[in-house]
C-alpha cells in the first residue's frame, strides 16, 4: 500500500486492496457511486482548491427541497453535457441532500450511475434555486424538459469529490468469500 501510494499523484489514495474475480470490471460492475460537492460562502484560502467560494446569500431549505426533488426523476438529459455518447439517460437516485460540513455546505448525490457533468449540473441549477433565481417547481420542470440548455453548468470541477463507489458482492473470487 505505502508504494503504491508513493507513486499515486496526491489527489488519489488507496485505501485498500481487495482480490476481485478475473473478469471483473471496475467501472461497469460498479452498482453505486457517491459524489459530493463542497461550496462555502466565507472567504478562506484554506478551502480554495476544494471547495467552490459561493458568497451569495442562499436559502438552504429551498437547495434542500430541490435536491429532495431529484429522487422521484430517472431521466437525467436535462443535465448530460452534450455530444455525450450513452445509450440512455435514466439513473436511479438513491441519495440526494445538503448538510452543512464544518465551513462547507455539502450536497451528497449516491446513484447507480451518473452522466458526464451531471453532478455540477444539478448543484450548479440548485444554486440558482437557493439564490431565488428559479424556484423548485421550476427546477423539476428543468428535470421534465429533457433540455440541458436549461441547466446551469458553471460550478467548477474543484468543488467535486468521488466519495465512495460500492460493488456486489459477486466480483469476489469464490474463496475469498
Amino acid at each position: 500500500m505505502y508504494n503504491i501510494n508513493a507513486i499515486l499523484p496526491v489527489d488519489i489514495a488507496l485505501k485498500g486492496i481487495y482480490p476481485v474475480a478475473a473478469d471483473a470490471h471496475c467501472r461497469f460492475d460498479a452498482v453505486s457511486r457517491e459524489y459530493r460537492y463542497y461550496i462555502y460562502r466565507d472567504k478562506d484560502p484554506f478551502l480554495e482548491d476544494r471547495a467552490y467560494f459561493f458568497p451569495y446569500t442562499l436559502d438552504l431549505d429551498r437547495m434542500r427541497e430541490a435536491a429532495d426533488v431529484v429522487k422521484g426523476f430517472e431521466d437525467f438529459t436535462s443535465f448530460a453535457k452534450r455530444n455525450t455518447q450513452v445509450k440512455t439517460f435514466d439513473c436511479r437516485i438513491y441519495e440526494s441532500y445538503w448538510e452543512r460540513e464544518g465551513k462547507c455546505w455539502v450536497y451528497h448525490v449516491k446513484a447507480n450511475r451518473f452522466l458526464r457533468g451531471m453532478v455540477r449540473g444539478l448543484v450548479g441549477t440548485m444554486l440558482q434555486v437557493g439564490r431565488g433565481k428559479i424556484g423548485v417547481d421550476e427546477f423539476a420542470d428543468i428535470l421534465r424538459g429533457r433540455d440541458n440548455q436549461l441547466a446551469d453548468f458553471s460550478t467548477p470541477g474543484h468543488g467535486l469529490f468521488l466519495f465512495q463507489v460500492s460493488f456486489p458482492v459477486s466480483i469476489l473470487p469464490e474463496n475469498k468469500l
